[in-house]
Formats: structure tokens, sequence, C-alpha cells
């Protein structure tokens, strides 16, 4: 491991130090290790259980105000949800997710998260392999993709 760190210009740095890349790499980990079930999934959606947000186990807060939430769930493919009647068992795949905010109020800009999303294993985000959506009421950026 090596220190990194990329320059935004305007005193925003995204620093991946190597204790930084010890605490991705220990939270990819610990998240491997405690996957989020589809029904917790779907508890948490429906409000009736905290998010993974909430877990500081699952939280790394990076310089600059940087906040990242990362987990793996088990998620139905969209694409298979949409071919199967309703009465069909599915498959649940495996699917890393990443949530990046900042706490200035400002949405973390695309070359900041594809930098962070990189160091949890992302493919890039132009890869057409990465599902990225706003969380607008906290200015965060979401990323899924399913494991292979």
């Amino acid at each position: 491991m090596i220190n990194r760190a990329l320059d935004l210009g305007k005193g925003n740095v995204v620093v991946l130090d190597v204790p930084m890349q010890e605490k991705i790499k220990a939270l990819v980990a610990f998240a491997d290790q405690h996957v989020i079930s589809f029904p917790l999934l779907l508890a948490m959606a429906n409000g009736e259980v905290k998010p993974v947000g909430d877990d500081p186990r699952y939280v790394i807060q990076m310089q600059n105000g940087y906040r990242v939430v990362f987990s793996y769930e088990m998620q139905v493919p969209t694409q298979e949800k949409e071919k199967l009647p309703a009465s069909t068992k599915v498959t649940f795949k495996k699917v890393r997710h990443l949530s990046i905010s900042i706490d200035k109020q400002v949405v973390p800009s695309p070359i900041a998260v594809d930098y962070i999303a990189r160091e949890f294993g992302f493919s890039p985000h132009d890869s057409g392999k990465v599902m990225l959506w706003l969380e607008p009421e906290v200015n965060a950026v979401n990323l899924a993709e399913f494991c292979e």
C-alpha cells in the first residue's frame, strides 16, 4: 500500500493514505462477514429498522468531511425481476453498496466518487456495471454493483 491523494482544488482533497486504506480493507472484510439479507433490507426500506448508515460498524469518516457507508446486500437483479412472473422463485445476488457524502452540504464530485469507489472494489462508474443514484436529502451519491 502507498499513500495516495486526489486534489480537487479549493482545499478539497480526498486522502487515501495507508491508515485509510487499512480502514477500508477492514470495513470491506466486516461487511463481507455481515451481509445484509433481503428481508432485512426491506425492513430498512420500510423504516422498521435503522439503515446501515446508522450503524458505525459500516461507516468511515474520512478527512475533509467525506463520509462513506459500505455494505454487501442480497438483492434481486432488476432484469430478472422484470422478466419473471411474480410467482417465480428468484435468485438473490450479492451486491456491494457504497454511499458517499460530504459534510459541506454539497454532493461529492464524480471524480471523488470514482476515486473512493475504486478503493472499495467497484468498477469504473462508466463501465455500465455500476448503478448510481442520488440521495438528495443527505447529498449522498450511492453506488451499487453486483459481485461476480
